[in-house]
């Protein structure tokens, strides 16, 4: 007898065989019953190992099949035989990721669409990661997938189908193949094993179902290689072994030693899994998958319809989640991003185990941030809208403001001697103004800033040349003069262009009708930005705020103690 793997000899041969997809099933048996319902191309999409490739040839079977039963295919006659065996003359198999070329295309496809089909009723084509194919290959299968010979059916498989050009996927009919849950996976592996007489706990099958990840291809393949592994019965102890995982009890053990703050045993358990082979990347991974677990069976009644875990297990992780205090699930979601950090660092790096155990120790470790104070929040984001709310005292940057108002506050608590080194104009940084300016709305000057921060934020390339330091500004009441240096002819045209538009946002935010006038600096204007420095100078609002935030960086660092790295 011929010695063929798991997955070959248990894979789908009829409707019934195909796991987990029942409304793409039910669509083509009612195809095959109404033959008046067959399109010329089918597009079957899907995740890896869900059962494309066998619907495509179970498809291909049910249209050529001979028998007279209302359930095709029959799997008897000959086209159903021949098929099956991938000996048959009338429906071509074409792997794509091999063949991606116009001339494969031209010769397999094309030149030979219009023979008449020798066995079966329809010659078809089944192109399996059709994705693959090139440009130039999409091009010349173009007009033969939209007006193929009455007797030709093409079916399309892919795992990418946002790769597809539009044009073909316009021409088929799309069938979307899900992932497969890990109880329909359990239940394929268990029948498996009862036909095969292989000996499994249902641990076991957990563990496989859930590293499969709704490909049944690979849940299959693990069953296997389990087998050839294991001498008796297959248990979750041989599975996680075989596979380097942590098992369930090592990761109970695990997460009862971080809820307790226990991290020199807490190491020690991590020295014995890393001894007896398992790596800290696959460590790491199994302990986010478990905490996830923890966390879901926290936050739901009905976690089970996510886990897809039998209820003993369930009972596992609802016992591992009253572990912890009262903050229970603060924590739990901390010690997830903990492993996420981890996971993270350890892709790019070569010292693996240090990383595991940092992040061991951070998660055994009990401190938790404090909690912010919702009162003094409230005040300070009250503060921030009146300073946004104010054209004087706006502020771009969200982090500098909240700065300049944490440093107020030390500065509120610091000694006398912290406060008498702190400069007194650094007072004027950043200010909590009234809830109006009296002169918003008589002075455009007072609401520019606002004004170019929503152009910023509608037209970034307006306020791109807006803000050019050959661009300057001068205000008068509801009026404002933008000069533009000699020169910058392009600048002078994109503003006159937009006159309309910023006068526009000027009157929304200020509600004052502004007057907007555009002219290329005179050689007065000139002299002037060249006049010495003891001369008066006008100063654009975002020269201002400019300066305003170099010296709310001095204040930080006054406070703080640092430095700048690059101003």
């Amino acid at each position: 007898m011929e010695n063929i793997s798991l997955f070959r000899k248990w894979r789908s041969q009829t409707f019934d065989d195909i796991v987990s997809q029942k409304h793409i099933t039910k669509t083509l048996r009612n195809v095959i019953k109404n033959p008046k319902l067959l399109a010329h191309a089918y597009l079957f999409c899907g995740p890896r190992g869900t059962g494309k490739t066998s619907m495509a040839r179970i498809f291909a079977k049910a249209l050529n099949c001979l028998g007279d039963a209302n359930e095709k295919p029959c799997g008897q006659c000959r086209p159903c035989r021949s098929i099956t065996e991938g000996s048959s003359m009338d429906v071509m198999e074409i792997d794509a990721a091999s063949h991606t070329s116009v001339e494969m295309v031209r010769e397999h496809i094309i030149n030979r669409v219009n023979f008449a089909p020798v066995e079966g009723k329809y010659k078809i084509y089944i192109i399996d990661e059709v994705h693959k194919l090139s440009s130039s290959s999409f091009n010349a299968l173009l007009k033969t997938l939209e007006e193929p010979p009455a007797h030709v059916i093409f079916i399309l498989a892919t795992t990418n189908p946002n790769d597809l050009p539009a044009t073909i996927i316009s021409r088929c009919q799309r069938f979307e193949f899900r992932r497969i849950s890990s109880h329909d996976i359990m239940g394929r592996l268990r029948q498996i094993c009862i036909a095969e007489g292989f000996k499994i706990t249902e641990s076991a099958l957990s563990i496989m179902a859930s590293l499969a990840s709704g490909a049944l291809r690979d849940a299959i393949v693990l069953l296997e290689q389990a087998v050839s592994f294991s001498e008796g019965e297959i248990n979750a102890a041989n599975v996680s072994s075989l596979l380097g995982l942590a098992d369930s009890g090592f990761l109970f053990s695990l997460s009862q030693l971080v809820a307790e703050g226990k991290t020199g045993e807490l190491l020690k358990l991590a020295d014995r899994a890393i001894r007896e082979g398992r790596e800290p990347m696959r460590i790491i991974k199994d302990i986010i998958e478990h905490y996830r677990k923890i966390l879901l069976v926290s936050v739901m009644e009905d976690a089970g319809s996510i886990l897809d875990l039998p209820e003993e297990s369930l009972e596992e992780y609802r016992n591992a989640s009253m572990l912890y205090d009262s903050k229970g699930i603060d924590r739990i979601i901390g010690c997830i991003r903990t492993a996420f950090e981890a996971a993270s660092a350890v892709k790019d790096s070569s010292l693996q185990r240090p990383l595991l155990e940092i992040a061991l120790i951070k998660m055994s470790s009990k401190s938790a941030p404090t909690p912010v104070d919702d009162s003094k929040l409230a005040a300070r984001v009250a503060r921030l809208e009146r300073a946004i709310a104010s054209g004087t005292g706006f502020v771009p940057n969200p982090l500098l403001a909240e700065a300049s108002l944490l440093i107020r506050e030390s500065q509120a608590a610091a000694p006398s001697d912290v406060k008498d080194k702190q400069q007194p104009a650094s007072e004027t940084a950043v200010s909590a103004v009234p809830e109006s300016h009296p002169r918003e709305k008589a002075d455009l000057k007072f609401s520019w800033n606002k004004i170019m921060l929503s152009i910023k934020g509608d037209r970034m390339s307006l306020y791109a040349i807006l803000a050019d330091p050959n661009i300057s500004f001068a205000f008068s009441g509801s009026s404002v003069s933008i000069s533009v240096k000699q020169g910058y002819d392009f600048h002078k045209s994109q503003i006159e262009k937009n006159i309309a538009y910023i006068a526009g946002m000027a009157e929304k935010i200020s509600g004052a009708v502004p007057e907007i006038s555009v002219s290329f600096a005179s050689a007065q204007q000139k002299k002037d930005r060249q006049a010495p420095a003891e001369k008066k100078q006008i100063r654009t609002p975002a020269e201002e705020l400019n300066d305003k935030h170099k010296e709310l960086v001095k204040e930080v660092i006054g406070i703080f103690g640092g430095r700048v790295i690059q101003f």
